[in-house]
C-alpha cells in the first residue's frame, strides 16, 4: 500500500471521528472514545504524513501504520456495539446540560467565552503569521517537504524576536487553542 493510500485512509478516518463526536457528544465522557480522538490528532497525523529517510521502506512498515490509523475507528466500532454504555454517557451528558445551571443566561455566556477564545486564537494568529511567513512553518513543511520539517520547526520558533509573542505562541498553542476547539465542538452540537 503507497503513502497517499495510507494519508486518504487517515483523512478518512478523522472526518469519521470529528462526525461521530458531533453527532454523539455524549460519547465523549467515555474515555475510550476520547483515547480514540487523541490517537487520531497526535500519533495518525504523523503516521500518515511524517516520512524521514531513516524510515524503512517496507510493506511490514506501511502495514503498522495503516494498522495504527486503522485502531481509533476499531474503538469506535466498539464503542457503537457496546450501546448500554453508550446510553449512559448520553445520559449523563444530557443531564450536566439540562440541569437546572444551563439557564438561557449560562448559555449566552458559554456563547461569549467561546468567541473570547476563538477570538484570540485568530489574534495570536495575526500576530505570528504578521511576523513568520506559512511557507517558514513547521506544519508547511510536513505538508510539502518533510525532510526539512524538524529544521523548519525550530526556526519558526527562532525567527520570532519578541518575548512576548514566544509566550504567547507558547500558551496559545497549549492552551488557548485546545480549549478553543474544544468549546467549538460542543458549540456546534447545541
Amino acid at each position: 500500500m503507497n503513502l497517499e493510500s495510507i494519508q486518504s485512509i487517515f483523512v478518512a478516518s478523522a472526518v469519521l471521528m470529528v462526525m461521530l463526536a458531533i453527532a454523539r457528544p455524549g460519547w465523549l465522557l467515555r474515555p475510550s472514545f476520547v483515547f480514540a480522538c487523541v490517537m487520531t490528532v497526535v500519533i495518525n497525523f504523523a503516521a500518515a504524513f511524517v516520512s524521514k529517510p531513516g524510515y524503512p521502506d517496507s510493506p511490514l512498515f506501511d502495514s503498522l501504520r495503516l494498522s495504527s490509523i486503522l485502531f481509533p475507528v476499531g474503538i469506535a466500532a466498539w464503542i457503537a456495539c457496546t450501546p448500554f454504555l453508550s446510553e449512559v454517557a448520553k445520559k449523563l451528558h444530557a443531564g450536566c446540560r439540562d440541569s437546572e445551571f444551563a439557564t438561557k443566561d449560562t448559555r449566552r455566556n458559554d456563547r461569549i467565552v467561546t468567541w473570547l477564545f476563538f477570538a484570540a486564537c485568530v489574534f495570536l494568529a495575526c500576530w505570528y503569521f504578521a511576523t513568520i511567513r506559512v511557507e517558514s512553518t513547521g506544519l508547511w513543511a510536513i505538508l510539502f517537504d518533510t525532510g526539512t520539517a524538524t529544521q523548519a520547526r525550530e526556526n519558526s520558533l527562532k525567527l520570532l524576536d519578541s518575548a512576548s509573542l514566544k509566550y504567547a505562541f507558547s500558551i496559545g498553542t497549549g492552551v488557548i487553542a485546545p480549549i478553543t476547539l474544544v468549546l467549538l465542538t460542543f458549540r456546534m452540537t447545541y
